[in-house]
This record gives structure tokens, sequence and C-alpha cells, in this order.
């Protein structure tokens, strides 16, 4: 067997034999590892001209080129490739190539020379520039396709003339030598550059941005060049691209194709999958490829496949690229993209031009959304965000809507590219994100309906009812808590303004408004239209006051002015100012009705006043010693009239009528409104500078506080009013809430934000509120609607009992309770009454309670273990088992009782059965029972590592399970109805949302700080709800991926919550609070 020297493999492998040869060589390579071997280990040289072209190489000395004096297989017998030349030295056959010979051309230097001639530096005295000489000997016995190669350049280079392409000078044949006269540059090759400092992608992109220009005016002019490679971009010192070596370029308009058939062309790593196969039907596509080929180098540091010749062009034809983020990690993907849409194997699916691909490029480098990728929502809304933060804002519902849309666009686009089965994966993807965005979509419209709802309930509602952003599907339990409050309003007023005081005939006909700028607003309240306003005082109204028969009507204002008013012609009947007392009166605060014929008023120089109906004649009473009056009531007999002052005393005095005599007095309360009773005299209210409801008795030792009514103001009470049958009491703030109490049993109903501080509240009957707000609009409630949940407390325990465990009973439709003072309770869900209740006999606390499905309680208490069936009476309960257990907690299974120990014993107990079914070694904190998936879940107790934690996951019918870790302490867990996923809340108030194996599916963006008392999944688990102290419940999606949206909170009165429980119908959410109540919210 005879094998190939070295120098016919180097031509085998740089593509420069013959069609003949190579089949030649082929079939030896097929037989002999050998010289496979030998041709893997060979390392072709980048081409001659292209290498010295563009180095700045020393002048006298050429850097070495290989050894050529191998015999040529392609040259004539006898003949062999000419060795290196000097300059000055003698070409083949003993004659000079001379290039002195070449007329116009002046201090030769030889550059170096390849298989096709030599390369001089030379200087041209005619433009007085340096060019780089190309000369091809004449006695070279050259094959014609040689030197077409040599005219086809000359002609490609002389017929394109850009900033990017090197150019040609001067082509032509003297004293029989062929010469080119190209542009010299003395910079060196791209591949040069990336083996000297890689480049970054936004360098590559540029680069490739202006070569792409470059290749893109040549193929406008017919102009193929079909070997792009690194070597053959040169970069100038400045750092200009030029293209170079158009050897191998085809004119596209020649339908005289010198390609031979079957014979690739080009650099195997840079050639286009068509050039592999020796097509002869090549189109500017071809190029486009080598250019996805040279820019796939320079973002990860190698060609795109690597290998031996025949390897090389056989994963081109055949082999999908690795994607560059997978051989260097962080490449932004819209550059990936555009690189691997170069990259693909069928033309027609490359870019159409390359201005299309420089376009591309430049786009990613300006930060723009590029073609070669349809960007998701998330990367849209993020590069829009960075250019125009304003109009991205605005422009979201127009994003959204044009998302209806996507999977109708994207479908198709996949019908026409892809598989059916690959059709179905990504159709699934896009429909999850389409759904990821509705959702995202859908909790941004709730988060703009809750910011609107106090001030604007009917544009709130407008926004919640919005099927194209709140789909009937994503409607869940906070959209109907927030359509429910918005429900409960409604804006008698469209103008803004302060209403200070308000009051409402005793018939409920007509309601009074105070404005600050001194105008009465008379409202008949059949006909909302017919407003009618007076100008009563010249600054601000302080105090309105109907008299008991309806017929007239008192104000009063910070103008120093009280007046009496007919209703029946809205005249003024009466007028007290200044000029008609003896001392200046100051501001008049307050004015209430003393009888028939007599009124009061209070007054800012601390004096209270009585006035006839008629007549001039004053009676000056002192209503605090020291101070200014802001507030009077006199109670329901008149017997008694109360004030409150501003500091320093900042008291509240109570005096007996007649006589005026002191009945009481408590200092340094700072009250701003008080009230009395309407049919209690001794009973009083008041709020102020305390921001709480403080009641009052007043008897004959004095005035004492009798309690503090729940729940307490963030900032100062501002105004009280109670209900004409006193049943309700409600109080306003300069927090922007208002509160509503029922009296009797002092439990708040309900509390409303109002988006503005509260000045002013007024009864209509007992079902209607009128709120009055600083520089809002005036709203009237519904309070039969209004006391409906949001907030229904079904009962409160006197004692503070804190619920530990709230469950509701399906079997029974009841709730069933425990708490830390040792009780289990049966509640009525619809009354809020407690049905039975069984207490600890040694008072112990319930350390864990559970039900299952068929409506079995159990729970532990001290050291044992009780049960009780729904049929029987809680007072009545056995403990389940004799031995003495200390439990942890506690799960009701179809298998029996799951207890986990203090002692780390984890058990399976069955009424009947003394010893346990099963038991193991393992301590869990909490535990539960998932019905849907037939699995215990319990919190394991880490012994002290308190900087992770572990969810252990188990068969209740062995015992038998395994374990999820979390990197942080998890303090309360929840399992989805459809026992699929697990949250999970850690210490920081951050959710984390995991399947059963531990895969983190979302979590919520950023820790809330705040501390995480219970979760729960509600609505079908389409709901996560979490409490949080100080008394908050949030309401997450937990089907957003990955980041967990929060869709709105509300507050919950009272102490905060310690557990949540949902009915099974999905349309009440009950909440156990530390002070022992529960309370109910519908949806």
């Amino acid at each position: 067997m005879i094998h190939p020297d070295d120098a016919v493999l180097q031509r085998f492998k740089s593509g420069r034999l013959s069609s003949g040869e190579i089949d030649d060589l082929e079939k030896h390579l097929a037989e002999c590892d050998a010289c496979g071997q030998r041709i893997d280990d060979l390392e072709v040289q980048p081409d001659p001209l292209v290498r010295l072209l563009y180095e700045g190489l020393d002048e006298t000395i050429v850097r070495p080129i290989p050894d050529q004096s191998a015999p040529d297989p392609s040259a004539p017998k006898g003949q062999h490739s000419p060795p290196p030349i000097r300059h000055g030295s003698a070409g083949p056959g003993g004659r000079s190539a001379d290039p002195t010979r070449i007329p116009h051309y002046q201090d030769h230097h030889m550059l170096g020379h390849g298989g096709m001639g030599v390369v001089y530096r030379a200087f041209d005295p005619r433009v007085r520039r340096q060019v780089a000489l190309k000369v091809i000997a004449p006695q070279r016995e050259w094959r014609p396709e040689d030197r077409s190669r040599f005219q086809v350049e000359a002609a490609a280079a002389a017929h394109l003339q850009h900033a990017n392409i090197v150019q040609i000078f001067e082509f032509g044949e003297a004293d029989g030598i062929l010469y080119c006269a190209f542009e010299f540059v003395a910079g060196g090759t791209l591949a040069e550059r990336m083996r000297r400092r890689p480049l970054s992608p936004i360098e590559t992109a540029r680069l490739l941005a202006t070569i792409a220009d470059a290749v893109h005016y040549a193929h406008k002019r017919s102009v193929l060049h079909r070997d792009l490679k690194p070597d053959n971009i040169l970069i100038t010192e400045n750092g200009t691209p030029k293209i170079a070596d158009f050897g191998l370029a085809k004119r596209l308009d020649d339908a005289e194709s010198k390609t031979i058939t079957g014979v690739p062309m080009g650099t195997p790593a840079y050639m286009s999958p068509e050039q592999a196969e020796g097509s002869t039907q090549l189109t500017p596509a071809t190029d486009i490829y080598s250019l996805g080929a040279i820019m796939y180098h320079c973002l990860v540091g190698q060609p795109v496949f690597q290998g031996s010749v025949l390897t090389v062009l056989e994963k081109v034809r055949s082999t999908e690229p690795v994607r560059p983020n997978a051989l260097k990690p962080g490449i932004d993907r819209d550059l990936e993209a555009i690189c691997l849409r170069c990259l693909q194997k069928e033309p027609g699916r490359r870019f159409a031009t390359a201005a299309e691909l420089s376009d591309d490029l430049r786009r990613f480098v300006a930060g723009l959304p590029v073609q070669s990728r349809v960007p998701s929502l998330w990367d849209r809304w993020r590069k829009s965000a960075k250019r125009n933060p304003l109009a991205t804002t605005f422009g979201s519902l127009f994003i959204v809507s044009l998302l209806i849309a996507l999977p109708i666009v994207v479908g198709l686009n996949i019908v026409l590219r892809r598989q059916q089965s690959e059709l179905q994966q990504k159709q699934s993807a896009l429909e999850e994100t389409l759904d990821q965005s509705h959702r995202s979509a859908f909790a941004l419209q709730l988060r703009r309906a809750a910011d609107l709802a106090p001030q604007d309930p009917t544009k709130a509602i407008v926004y919640l009812e919005d099927k194209s952003i709140c789909r009937p599907e994503l409607r869940s339990v906070f959209w109907h808590v927030l359509k429910r409050y918005c429900d409960q309003k409604r804006t008698v007023f469209s103008e803004a303004r302060d209403v200070t005081a308000m009051a409402v005939s005793p018939d409920s006909s007509i309601a009074v408004f105070g404005t600050s700028q001194g105008k009465l607003i008379v409202q008949p309240l059949d006909a909302p239209a017919d407003a009618k306003p007076i100008d009563a005082h010249t600054e601000a109204v302080t105090c309105i006051r109907f008299h008991p028969d309806g017929k007239w009507i008192g104000t009063s204002g910070q103008d120093d002015v009280a007046s009496v008013w007919a209703t029946d012609s809205w005249q003024k009947v009466r007028t007290l100012d200044a000029s008609e007392s003896s001392v200046a009166v100051g501001d008049t605060n307050a004015i209430e009705f003393l009888g028939n014929d007599q009124f009061l008023t209070a007054h800012s120089d601390g004096a209270i006043r009585r006035w006839p109906a008629a007549g001039s004649a004053t009676t000056v009473h002192r209503g605090t010693e020291n101070g200014s009056l802001i507030g009077m009531s006199i109670n329901a007999d008149e017997s008694l009239v109360a004030s409150c002052a501003r500091e320093p005393t900042g008291e509240i005095r109570v005096r007996a009528i007649p006589g005026w005599q002191e009945a009481g007095v408590t200092m340094s309360e700072d009250a701003n409104a008080l009230a009395f009773h309407p049919w209690q005299p001794a009973v009083l209210v008041s709020t102020g500078a305390r921001r709480m409801v403080r009641q009052w008795s007043v008897s004959d030792s004095g005035i004492s506080v009798t309690r503090e009514l729940e729940g307490a103001f963030s900032e100062k009470g501002s105004c009280i009013a109670f209900s004409s049958d006193g049943s309700l009491l409600a109080a306003g703030s300069y927090d922007q809430t208002v509160r509503v109490w029922d009296f009797e049993s002092g439990r708040m109903l309900f509390v409303a934000q109002c988006g503005a501080e509260v000045l002013s509240l007024a009864f209509e009957d007992s079902d209607r509120l009128w709120v009055g707000r600083r520089n809002q609009a005036t709203e009237v409630w519904d309070l039969n609607r209004s006391m409906e949940p949001p907030y229904l407390v079904a009962d409160a325990d006197p004692s503070d009992r804190v619920i530990g465990r709230l469950v509701f009973d399906s079997a029974t439709e009841q709730l069933v309770s425990s708490d830390l003072a040792g009780q289990i309770a049966r509640w009525d869900p619809q009354t809020g009454r407690r049905l039975q209740v069984w207490n600890s006999p040694g008072g112990d606390s319930i350390n864990a309670m559970d039900v299952d499905h068929e409506g079995l309680i159990a729970w532990a208490s001290g050291e044992s273990v009780f049960t009780c069936r729904s049929t029987e009476a809680l007072p009545d309960a056995m403990p389940l088992t004799d031995e003495e257990l200390s439990t942890e907690s506690i799960a009701a299974t179809p298998e029996g009782i799951a207890v986990a120990t203090t002692d780390y014993r984890l058990m399976m107990l069955r009424s009947g059965q003394r010893s346990p079914v099963w038991q193991t070694e393992l301590a869990l904190l909490d535990l539960r029972y998932c019905k849907t998936a037939n699995r215990l879940f319990g919190l394991v107790d880490r012994y002290g590592i308190d900087d992770q934690s572990e969810v252990w996951i188990g068969d209740p019918k062995t015992g038998v399970g395994h374990s999820i870790e979390f990197p942080f302490p998890v303090v309360a867990m929840a399992v989805s109805d459809d026992a699929t996923q697990i949250a999970v809340a850690n210490d920081s108030g951050q959710l984390i949302l995991s399947d059963f194996d531990g895969n983190v599916i979302s979590r919520s963006t950023s820790e809330q700080n705040t501390y995480i008392t219970s979760l729960a999944f509600v609505d079908r688990s389409h709901t996560l709800v979490s409490s949080e102290e100080p008394g908050r419940l949030r309401f997450w999606d937990p089907r957003t991926r990955p980041t967990m949206t929060q869709r709105g909170s509300i507050p919950v009165s009272g102490k905060a919550p310690t557990a949540i429980a949902a009915d099974d119908a999905g349309s009440r959410l009950f909440v156990g609070c530390e002070d022992g109540s529960i309370r109910a919210l519908e949806y």
C-alpha cells in the first residue's frame, strides 16, 4: 500500500485537489487508519496572500511559510511547487520573476509567496501610496482554473468599491508577468485578533454588522464571496474590518458556473451545507451562513464544527450546531438567536439578505427587540420600560390586548415550521405564557381598582368588570371582596370639597353639608340633582344641628357667627355675631338646640352661650377654664351638656342643666369630637388624640371611662356619630378610615378605607351613613350591605382565647375551633353562634386538632388524644388510647389518627385498638393530611438548626415517606386541594411554592418583612391566602410563574389572625384571631 505524503494530505485538507484525486484519496483513507490519524493532526495553513497582505511585517524578513517543495500532485510530471523565494531570488526554471519589470512601482519588498504567485509591498510614485503587489510568474505551468481564479479575484475586487472591502488599484500583464495591485493594510486578520483577545458580544455584533453591510453591497453587485472566514477578514490599525480574497468569488448573474459539481469549494469550518454538498446553485444565503459561522467563533472562541476535513464536512451537512450558551453561558439570547438563524441548514430559513442580518445586529446593539426571536411579554416590557418608562405604563393595556391574538399568530407559525408533535409542545408552552400574561395583567388591574375604590368606587367597578382583563375564570377571592367593597358605596357629589360638618333631617328627607368655604349645601334625598347652595358663613362651617321637629336648623362657623335657619324657606331667622355680645366670642365651633326656643353655642374663647330664639340676651357659662372649646353635645333628656377642649387642658367637662353645676371633668383627653347616646342620658363617647373611641359614664360621682372600643386608629380621631336608634356608632379619623361598631356588644363591624381624611359623619336612619372627606366627594354607604362581609365577627370571646386551629367540617357544615386556653368548640358559620364546647378538665391547652372527611374530630390535650364524632356531644368525648402521649401535632385520616409526639415519634392510632397501627421515629412540628393525594405532610423538627427546614411527605397506610429540604426556616405550610403543590412561608414573610419533589415552582417577589401566621389554599386552589401580624390577609395567585403575584390585601380588625379555613363550596373564608374571635369573609 502506497501512503500519500504530508503535502498531498495538506492539499486535500485545504480543498486544493481535483475531484479525481479526492476520490482516490478518500478510498485510501477509508482503508488506512494511520493516514486518517495523520490528516487529523495536520494544521491547515491560511492562504499566504491573505496572511501577508494584512500583516505589518519587517521589510527584510518574510514570516515562515510551510515548505511547499514537495511535488504537487496536480502539476504535470517532472514539475514541482516553487520553493520559498527571498527578495531578488530566481523563480522556478531559473528565470527571475523580477517585479521591477512591472512599470510604475518602486521599492519592492517581498512579503511572501504561495502556490499562485509572489506578493510584494511596493510604492506607486504616481499616487504616492503603498500597495500590495501580487504577481504570477510566466514560467509557471498553471492549470487553467488557477489562472482563471487569479483573474476572477481581480475582476471581483475591481467590481466592488466599498470602505470595508479591500480595493484593487490595477490589474495587468507586463513582460509576461500577470500582476494585481491591491490596497495595502498594515493590520492583522480577525483570526489573529481573536487569538490575542476574545471579542465581547457587543464588539462581535458591531463588527459583524459592518461586515454584513459590505457583503450585502457585494451581493447587490452580483458577487458571491464563497470563502468568508476569520482569516479573510482584515482589521486595520484603527479597527475597521475589510473583506479580502475574492479568489473563490462567483458572479450570481454568470450562467456559466465554473464550480465543479460535487466538489466542495471553500474552508470546511465556515462553508455552508450547500457548499459542503458541492452544489452549484449557490445564493447569498451561502455567505450569510459563513457570517454566522464567524459570529459563532467570535462568541464562543472556537468554530462551529471541528475535526478532520471529512468529519467537518459531514457535520456541516447534517449536524445541528451546539447552542453558544451551552459552551459559554451568559451570551445574550437575542444575539444567540441571530447567530443560530444564520446557521440554519435550509437556506430559506436564514436571513433573506445580509442587510437584514446587519439590521438585526444593530437592533441588538441599540437594545431594541430583534427580529430573529419572538420576545416574551417580559422581554418586551423590560426593554420598552428602559426606553419609555411613562409610555410603557400607559401602554400596558394595549399590550395585553395584543397578547390575545398571540396564540393564533404563533400557532399558525408553528404549523408551518414544525412537526405535529413539536406543535403540541410549543402550543402548550405558549398557552402557559399567555396564561401568565393574563394573570399578571389581572393582578395589575386589581391593584388599580383597589387604589381607586376609596376615592371613586364607580370607576373601580368599571375596571373590575372589564372582561378583557378581569376574565371570569380569573375572578377569585380578592376580586369578589373588592367588588363587594365597591358595591357598598355610591358617590353623591362629583365635585370635590372639604365637607367639615353635616346633618340629616329627623324625617330623613334632607341632608345638609357645610364646607370649608362657609357654604351650606341643601340636598333633597329624593332628588340628588336639586342640591341648593347657601352662603351661610364667610369661613368654614364647624357644626350643623336640626331642631327635633325639623323646622329649624342651626349652624356655626369659624367666622364668629352662629345662625338659625327656617327649613321651609331656608331664610335666616336668627344670627349671633360679635356685635351682639359685650365680649369677643371667637370661633363658633358647635351649636345645639335646647328645648323649643333656645340653643347653645361653644366658642374658642372657652365659653358656652345660651341664646333665645328671639331677642339679644345671652347667658355665658364657662365650658373650660383654660382652652378652646371644639365640641359640644346635649344628652337625651337635656339634663347634661358635655364639651371638649383643646390643649393645654384637653379636658372633657360635663355640666348639669339647669344650674350649670359641674357634673364631672377629666383632663388631658384632647378629644376632637364627642356625642351623648340618643336614648341613654348617662352614656357619652369621644374620640381624638388617643386614637380610639372611649365610652364614658356620667353619674353623681363624676365622669369615668367604662370601655375602649375595639380597633385603634393610626392617627387622631376626627368625628363621631350615633345612628338614630343608638344601635350603631361610627367614628372617622385623619388616618382616612371609618370604623363602625355594634354599640351594645362593642364588636367592630367593619373598617373602611376612605382615601382621604374623614372630617364629618352623619347617619340617615340606621341603615345609611354619610361620609364627608377632605377635598373629596361626599359618599353615602348602605350599611345593610356594609355590615355583611368583608368582615363579619362571628363571635368574640371576652376571655381572649387565642384560636390555634380552625377547620371546616364538611360533614356537618360547621366550624370547629381549638384554642390555647383548652377549649374545643363547634360553630354555626351562618349565625356565628357557638353550638357546643369541650373544656380541658385540667385547663391544659389544645396542642393540636383536626377533623376528617366524615366529621370525626380529634384533638390532643394534656397527655391524651380525644375523638368525637359529629353525632356525639363534645363534652362526652373520651381518650382514644390509655397511653400517655405528649402530642406535638395531629392529623385525621381514613386510616386513623396520625399523632406526632414531642419525643420524636410518629404513629397511627385507630379507635378500638390499644396499640398503634404503625410507628416510626420522626420528629414533626406540624402535621396535615391531604385527601386528594392521600398523603401526610409534616414540618420536620431540625433539632435547633434554625437556618433550614424539611417538609416530610408520607403514606398514611405505612408511614413510609420522603423529605423536601428548604434552605430557610419554615413557619407555615399548606397543601393545594388538587395535591400538586405545597406552599411554605419563611420567617421573613416570603412564600415559596414547590411540587412534591421539592422543585420550586414560584416564589413571592421579595420578602414582606412580616411574620406569617398561617397559610391556606382556597377557591379550588386558585388562591393562596396568608395571614400575618399585626393583622392582615394577603391574597396570592399560585399559578403565576416564576414569580407569585400578589393580588391584594385587606386588614383584619382586632388582634392578629392565627388560623384560616375555607368551606367546601368555595364561597367563604374563616379567620381565627388572637382575641378568640372568628371572622367570616364571603366571596
